[in-house]
């Protein structure tokens, strides 16, 4: 997906007309990693662009809104694609959501959904499964 995105960025620029209004950023942007094709879906720990820390202040915020709705007496399922960088993206908002042993407490499980193509109604990764988009 990402790689069709920077093809379609490459078509605009080559294209050679001066974008404006909301698109107008695009006249002067860049990818933020200097190779764009060997970082596309990989989860960044470190930097400005860290998806670790992403993760878990999301799970910060989610606990500091929401945290009174878990129940301290059952267990909390929640989901990811298989794919490495959102299993572990995954965990580190449950880090913050559940507490550093959330596993080992059993306050929750992480259940870990296939990106298989036979699925197809995946919603957590639908262009990988959404034939009408794979077929673009």
């Amino acid at each position: 997906m990402a790689t069709g995105h920077i093809a379609l960025l490459n078509r605009i620029l080559k294209a050679g007309v001066p974008l404006n209004g909301s698109l107008s950023f695009l006249n002067d942007w860049t990818y933020f990693t200097s190779n764009p094709q060997q970082d596309f879906d990989q989860l960044t720990t470190t930097g400005p662009h860290a998806g670790t820390v992403g993760a878990f202040g999301a799970g910060m915020r989610v606990s500091t809104s929401y945290g009174h709705l878990i129940p301290d007496d059952t267990k909390t399922r929640f989901w990811a694609s298989d794919s490495e960088r959102v299993i572990e993206t995954a965990r580190y908002f449950a880090l913050k959501l559940f507490g550093p042993e959330w596993e080992k407490a059993g306050k929750a499980t992480l259940e870990i959904i296939p990106e298989s193509f036979d699925r197809r109604a995946d919603t957590l990764t639908p262009g990988d499964t959404c034939l009408k988009y794979i077929r673009r």
